[in-house]
């Protein structure tokens, strides 16, 4: 029997009998062993049983098939193991005509090997769990010719170039972990070599007690699956070996759904993703993304990690102390002028929208006495009128964010965000007295963009919106006190579709479709009071504010924040 030598790492010890050396049973049977040793120390290979040595590599064989171990892994400790490891190896195969087929003329027998990738999932340290596999890459190392079924020749023998000229992948379709006594699986075969379909059966156990994870060294056992015409028997060992360790440590890539599995990863890439929510959207993306899982890819083909998706998503802000004080410090009306006026601060209150998202930097700022004024931004234009100097205000602007989506950002597999906001509002303020009331309310159209990502598949026109509420009383000293209601600026409607890779099947990455309301899951209310107080050439002001349901985010717990503030001119 020839032997080929193993082109893996793995095979250190090669041994076989030769024709001339075969046992002989007591039924007169001629028996031929090949096989090695594992660095693991698996035994592993086949033997074939014949009526005399000349035909020990016919069809007519009794062929069988061994694999043994001398360190079987310790059944009870398979339910403890949790998470998914992938096991790298071989499958020493051979590969020859069914004994159904009819020899009219000379036929291959090839014995070939494979590369083997084991998937086990081992569940969440209170189950068995599930094993899965495929072999593929198919090294044909012995093409023998057959003149008839007593007799066979070798005809073509090349150790040292062996020939990758079978294409096609056998699937070593999902099994059980056997039960609480026992770690051995078995499974079905499907799949398609050199053109053929092929359909059979797979088993094997884990071996090795003595790794410092806990988890079985070595995996290994037999296969068989039969076509129309041909039969391949193998036996096979897998390891979770160095090359794969090392893989593990650069840490996973993304691949998009419909690549093949073994396209190129950018660890970085993956490493450095994220989607970092900002104040209208509350936890619209905690609450979608941050609960969906993501598959993670290796260098090595088969080696998949399973990622939270809240690891993506940056923390949602709460209330902002930024606003809160703008809101503060701003007055709460403006004065037409008698005339022109040009200035470098505003001229007039900007509206919520206007200051919640950035506009770049100011430019200049006008008023006129006809009840207009405008405020010019790199990045938005602002226009407000009051109409005859009356109780209303009306406010329109624009707003294009080159980097964010109302200040959400994106980077990475996410890739990147932009928008355009449009908005328009109106505010009411009288006097009645020594009162003044005032309300407003706003509402927005917004426009995103998304370029280069491998995730979000589309996001739609948001709605958006904000009001307030606000009532003071002056006092004959000359001090003001000011309580208000509002709600910062927020979503109100609108939705983003993404895809997450979530594994893979016959080579192509799978992945799963969702839609996600990017409507937070409450509504920020802030409560102010605030009193004005003269003081020298100015005013001093303290105020105190209470955040319900601060960043949008519903059971939040309150968020109370206390100002002090100085205003003078001259």
């Amino acid at each position: 029997m020839v032997v080929v030598d193993c082109p893996y790492n793995h095979i250190d010890r090669i041994f076989a009998t030769d024709d001339t050396a075969n046992y002989v049973t007591q039924d007169n049977k001629y028996v031929s062993i090949s096989g090695g040793i594992t660095d693991n120390n698996i035994v592993l290979g086949s033997f074939q049983i014949a009526d005399k040595p000349s035909s020990l590599l016919s069809v007519n064989d009794n062929i069988g098939l061994f694999v043994s171990g001398n360190d079987p892994f310790s059944q009870n400790k398979i339910t403890s193991l949790s998470g998914l490891v992938q096991y790298n190896g071989i499958a020493i195969l051979s590969f020859l005509p069914n004994k159904n087929t009819t020899i009219d003329h000379y036929r291959e027998i090839r014995e070939m090997y494979g590369n083997l990738v084991l998937r086990v999932n081992f569940g969440n340290s209170n189950e068995l769990g599930k094993i899965n596999g495929t072999i593929s890459d198919f090294r044909v190392g012995l093409e023998v010719l057959i003149s008839d079924r007593n007799y066979a020749t070798i005809i073509d023998y090349d150790n040292n170039n062996l020939n990758n000229n079978l294409s096609g992948i056998l699937y070593l379709e999902q099994a059980n972990v056997g039960d609480s006594h026992s770690g051995f699986h078995e499974g079905n075969i499907s799949g398609t070599l050199d053109g053929a379909q092929y359909n059979g059966k797979w088993g094997g156990q884990f071996y090795g007690n003595g790794t410092s994870n806990g988890l079985p060294e070595t995996v290994a056992g037999t296969m068989a699956a039969e076509s129309n015409t041909n039969l391949i028997v193998s036996s096979w060992a897998a390891d979770f070996h160095r090359i794969v360790r090392s893989t593990l440590n650069q840490g996973p890539g993304y691949l998009t759904p419909g690549q093949s599995q073994a396209s190129p990863i950018d660890p970085q890439e993956l490493a450095s993703s994220f989607m970092a929510p900002g104040p209208a959207l509350g936890d619209a993306l905690g609450n979608s993304i941050g609960e969906q899982q993501v598959t993670g890819f290796s260098s090595v083909p088969g080696i998949t990690f399973n990622l939270n998706g809240d690891s993506f998503v940056g923390i949602t802000p709460g209330a902002s102390l930024a606003a809160s004080l703008n809101s503060f410090m701003a007055p709460s009306d403006w004065t037409i002028p008698d005339q022109w006026q040009f200035s470098l601060n505003p001229l007039h209150t900007l509206s919520k929208h206007g200051a919640s998202l950035e506009q770049g930097k100011s430019l200049f700022h006008l008023a006129s006495p006809q009840g207009w004024a405008a405020s010019f931004h790199t990045q938005g234009v602002e226009v407000a009128y009051n109409p005859s100097e009356g109780p209303f205000t009306f406010t329109a602007g624009a707003v294009h964010e080159p980097d964010s989506l109302l200040g959400t950002q994106a980077r990475g597999i996410f890739g990147s965000l932009a928008a355009d906001t449009f908005y328009m509002g109106s505010r009411w303020q009288t006097d009645m007295g020594q009162w003044s009331l005032a309300a407003s309310g706003e509402v927005g159209l917004v426009a995103p963009t998304v370029t280069g990502s491998n995730v979000i598949d589309g996001i739609d026109t948001l709605t958006t919106n904000t009001f307030a509420l606000e009532v003071a009383r002056e006092f004959n000293n000359g001090n003001t006190l000011r309580f208000s209601l509002s709600q910062p600026l927020r979503v109100a409607a609108g939705s983003m579709a993404y895809t997450f890779a979530n594994g893979s099947q016959d080579g192509l990455v799978t992945g799963e479709s969702h839609s996600a309301s990017l409507t937070p899951s409450g509504r920020q209310l802030d409560f102010t009071n605030a009193l004005d107080v003269p003081l020298g050439e100015g005013e001093l002001s303290l105020g105190l504010t209470m955040s319900t349901q601060p960043g949008h985010r519903k059971g939040a717990d309150p968020e109370v924040a206390i100002f002090t503030g100085y205003e003078a001119r001259w």
